[in-house]
């Protein structure tokens, strides 16, 4: 009972102070400083429960099994990087897109050693590309030179997706949190991209903001339960 009632703290601590203070931060223009230290605290909060279950995996069992913990290390990886891309998007979209590429491709890394890849990933891939084209086709040529980089992470998010998705499917109720957090980290980009290059609002940021880092949450929580609690 404990482990659930520190992770329902730490995520009230997230959802309930930092995100609303990060996104007064922004209203009020604070220095750019400030806002990326809200951001990183919340990711560092988020991710830590994540860091606890690997610890505890490491340390505290009775055995460990080495190729699960490899696989949980491609998780924790992304998670770290994800903290990193959080803080560096804050400065640079450049830098922080990069990092959040490649902590996607930690999670598909993840996804695939866990589970394993089903062609039904395939059409569930096409039918959210077609999905986001057709929302955001007109507004492309807004994008300028960044046009076939923003395409191409795109497609590692929905790739993700795809591929995560399937997870509970797979290896039963221990997929289901990292496959609902894949899932809001794709909903989070999908709003930052509308956001950006079509309307941003206080509503759209928020959802943005919060379905992020439901989503990096969700991740984390699933190495914390998977250590703390037996499903």
């Amino acid at each position: 009972m404990l482990p659930l009632c520190i992770a329902f703290s730490g995520g009230m601590l997230i959802f309930l102070v930092l995100i609303p203070l990060y996104i007064g931060s922004k209203l009020n223009s604070l220095i750019k400083a400030v806002s990326a230290g809200i951001k990183g605290i919340s990711s560092l909060i988020a991710i830590s429960f994540g860091v606890a279950g690997m610890i505890k995996m490491v340390y505290y069992s009775d055995g460990i099994n080495y190729t699960g913990l490899i696989n949980d290390v491609w998780l924790l990886a992304g998670l770290i990087l994800c903290l990193a891309g959080d803080v560096a998007l804050v400065f640079s979209i450049t830098a922080g897109g990069s990092l959040f590429t490649l902590a996607h491709i930690s999670y598909i890394i993840f996804f695939l050693r866990v589970g394993s890849f089903t062609p039904v990933s395939i059409p569930i891939f096409s039918l959210c590309v077609v999905a986001v084209m057709c929302s955001l086709y007109q507004y492309m040529g807004s994008v300028g030179k960044n046009k076939f980089r923003l395409i191409a992470y795109g497609a590692v998010i929905l790739a993700n997706c795809s591929i995560g998705i399937i997870l509970p499917f797979q290896i039963g109720i221990n997929g289901f949190l990292p496959a609902i957090g894949c899932v809001l980290l794709g909903v989070s980009d999908y709003t930052l991209l509308r956001n950006t290059f079509v309307q941003k609002t206080v509503l759209s940021d928020c959802i943005s903001l919060n379905t992020y880092y439901a989503g990096l949450f969700l991740l984390s929580l699933s190495l914390y339960l998977k250590a703390f609690l037996v499903f």
